[in-house]
């Protein structure tokens, strides 16, 4: 008797914890890239990409020059400015998932053209120019984005150099 209760509980134990749903882990966030729609536990490996509408929040620009003749200085100077939050531009950029973007400016459509992602450099290209970023960045709010340019160029005997980094911060 003894062993039919024994062999009794352990049925009904193991058809009791077969029937309970198993809750699965992963990306609950429907924005990532790698969202899992049966996970209903989120266990933080979403993985984020800069495809989606953004609106600019912080733009920076860190500026250094310098000039000189005979190599000896005339000109040296370095500054940082902040774009005012109402002068941001482009206001916002929609990167889609066909390599489209389109940029905005006071809140229209201004410039389309395409984009493309290699790890963590982004290229946009717009009419005529080509612009390069390296994504810093990029979360289920926000994306930061950098870019670096420099010009050493001489003209009626002056060396001039300049470089300027700046950047980028957008949100969702």
């Amino acid at each position: 008797m003894k062993t039919i209760n024994f062999f009794s509980l352990v049925l009904t134990s193991a058809l009791l914890l077969s029937s309970c749903s198993k809750e699965t882990e992963g990306c609950t966030d429907p924005i990532a890239s790698n969202y899992d729609s049966e996970a209903s536990i989120d266990n933080g490996t979403c993985i984020y990409d800069v495809v989606g509408s953004w609106t600019s929040t912080y733009q920076e620009n860190s500026v250094q020059a310098t000039a000189s003749i005979g190599g000896f200085p005339i000109f040296d100077t370095s500054y940082i400015e902040i774009t005012h939050p109402d002068s941001l531009n482009p206001t916002g950029i929609d990167f889609q998932s066909t390599g489209v973007c389109i940029s905005y400016y006071t809140d229209e459509p201004s410039d389309t053209g395409t984009w493309l992602k290699t790890n963590n450099d982004l290229t946009i290209n717009i009419a005529d120019t080509t612009l390069a970023f390296v994504i810093v960045s990029v979360n289920n709010y926000s994306l930061e984005l950098s870019s670096s340019y420099s010009e050493v160029s001489s003209d009626f005997g002056m060396d001039i150099s300049i470089s300027i980094d700046s950047k980028f911060e957008f949100s969702r």
